[in-house]
Order: structure tokens, then C-alpha cells, then sequence
């Protein structure tokens, strides 16, 4: 999995003299961190390789829990906080309330542009119960 973060970090091509007022973090699910400098010759100039060189990469980050879901290991790299802390136990659960099964960012009040509404369409970050 490969992280980048346009940041003021310390990792290579961070300017640490200026903070930005954004942090933009793009996640490639099932993209080896190793597979980034692997293949870095054969990027062009506008895509990977601009953002390794402004921003910050993390080839070798690790979560401080055992075995991990996308939902669970994306509300991780996005909050810093494992899933006692956000919330996000895995990607589907049981609410114990109602007995249905919930999707981890399903949310029914939001739905999708010009699409009628129906039942599990709608997604937002309700269930992350920490912030950002």
C-alpha cells in the first residue's frame, strides 16, 4: 500500500519551512509501498512521479493491529487512530439495534446526484466516530 501526503513532513521532497493549509492524502488500495521506486523510471513527469517529489511517501508504514479490512485500514491512515478509536471495525457489521447488516459508509440521508433514491445508495463518513 503507498501513501502520499502533501505535507509538511520530513520525507523526501517536503519543504519544511512551509505548511500547507491542506492536507490531500491519496491512498492506492493493494499498491505495494515497494512498487512505487520499483517502477519510478517509467513514470511521467505530471503523475507519480510529481507527487513524489512534492510530497510525502511513506514506503514502509505498518498499522499497530493485527489483520486489517480496507474500510478499517483507510479510516486508520485517514484519522492516525486504530478502530477502537474511529470506530471502523470492518467493512460490514450487524447493528445490534435493528439486527440489519450495515455497510461501513452507508448513510440513507445522502444520496447520489440525479439518481432516484434507493435503499443502500447513499454514503458518507457518519459511522467514523473520531475525526480527521
Amino acid at each position: 500500500m503507498a501513501i502520499l501526503l502533501i505535507a509538511s513532513a520530513t520525507s523526501r521532497g517536503a519543504d519544511a519551512g512551509s505548511r500547507p493549509k491542506l492536507v490531500l492524502q491519496i491512498t492506492v488500495d493493494q499498491l505495494r509501498g515497494d512498487m512505487l521506486p520499483r517502477f519510478e523510471k517509467r513514470f511521467g513527469d505530471d503523475g507519480f512521479r510529481k507527487l513524489l517529489a512534492r510530497g510525502v511517501y511513506y514506503a514502509d508504514a505498518h498499522y499497530d493491529y493485527s489483520t486489517t479490512f480496507t474500510a478499517v485500514g483507510h479510516a486508520t491512515l485517514f484519522t492516525g487512530g486504530g478502530p477502537m478509536e474511529h470506530g471502523i471495525a470492518a467493512n460490514d457489521w450487524v447493528d445490534l439495534t435493528t439486527g440489519k447488516q450495515v455497510y461501513c459508509v452507508e448513510d440513507d440521508r445522502f444520496t447520489i446526484l440525479n439518481k432516484s433514491p434507493k435503499p443502500h445508495d447513499g454514503t458518507s463518513p457518519r459511522q467514523l466516530t473520531s475525526t480527521t
